[in-house]
């Protein structure tokens, strides 16, 4: 195989784990979209900064800038519980607003 076949691989791979990770967690974590955001702003910013080119910054600061965000954000919320979404304000799974009526 070659390298940039195993290079696509990978950063196919790591995009959907990323994607599960995130998933797995939005219901009870409150602010993982937004430490997200934040983290992989400052690292984008800071690679440009650095000189890093557009591709660089792109495949290799960012997305360790992704895992950096999932676990700071699971690091939060164990250590400070009272961050975490209740029941009553974790988003439901009703259809369209509407739920069904039980016959």
């Amino acid at each position: 195989m070659s390298s940039t076949a195993f290079f696509w691989i990978a950063v196919v791979n790591f995009v959907i784990y990323a994607c599960w990770y995130f998933d797995c967690n939005k219901r009870t974590d409150r602010f993982q979209s937004w430490t997200l955001a934040s983290v992989v702003a400052v690292g984008f910013v800071v690679a440009m900064v650095l000189g890093f080119g557009l591709w660089i910054s792109t495949f290799c600061v960012v997305p360790r800038a992704v895992v950096v965000g999932l676990l700071a954000s699971d690091l939060a919320h164990l250590v400070f519980p009272g961050l975490q979404r209740g029941k009553e304000e974790a988003p439901s799974i009703e259809v369209g607003g509407v739920v069904p009526e039980k016959a």
